[in-house]
């Protein structure tokens, strides 16, 4: 694989590993942070055993998860949910705009309460639309643990708009 050929991975890859990075430790700046950090130890696998891993994404979004839960464990995290001004602009009421916003805070909140594995396979399936089998190799589990995984994280979603 040639450099070039990195490059253009990583550029595709980028605005998901910020995404999932951004869900899961709720800090835009440290998100951020967490995928520079991903890019460079893929990098550096790469210059290192100079071939390209079997499945790159699945590869860098494992980077990514493992360095935010390592953030996770080794600091206090707070969760910002930015608001959406462009929807004001597209002329939302201001009451369905709020009711929309509380929605969104309710299901991060939710979301944000989760164990990390279930954030993890929730926020790779149902925000960004992996299939089981990616998760399953970004995991590194069965797939029928990560469907089990996914399965609670739902019914724990649920069952915090249901209290």
């Amino acid at each position: 694989m040639e450099e070039k050929e990195l490059e253009n991975i990583v550029m595709r890859l980028r605005p998901k590993m910020r995404f999932f990075a951004l869900r899961m430790i709720g800090d835009p700046s440290m998100s951020e942070d967490m995928v520079q950090d991903a890019i460079l130890s893929f990098m550096k696998v790469f210059r290192s055993k100079g071939r390209r891993p079997d499945n790159p994404e699945a590869f860098l979004m494992k980077i990514v998860r493992n360095r935010c839960l390592d953030h996770i464990r080794h600091s206090s995290v707070v969760t910002c949910v930015p608001l959406d001004a462009a929807a004001s602009k597209a002329g939302v009421p201001q009451d369905r705009l709020q009711e929309c916003r509380d929605q969104v805070e309710l299901v991060h909140k939710a979301v944000a309460k989760l164990g990390e594995n279930y954030k993890t396979v929730f926020i790779l399936r149902d925000m960004l639309g992996y299939d089981m089998d990616e998760i399953a190799h970004i995991m590194g589990a069965g797939g029928s643990a990560v469907r089990k995984m996914l399965s609670r994280a739902r019914k724990l979603i649920r069952d915090e708009f249901t209290d």
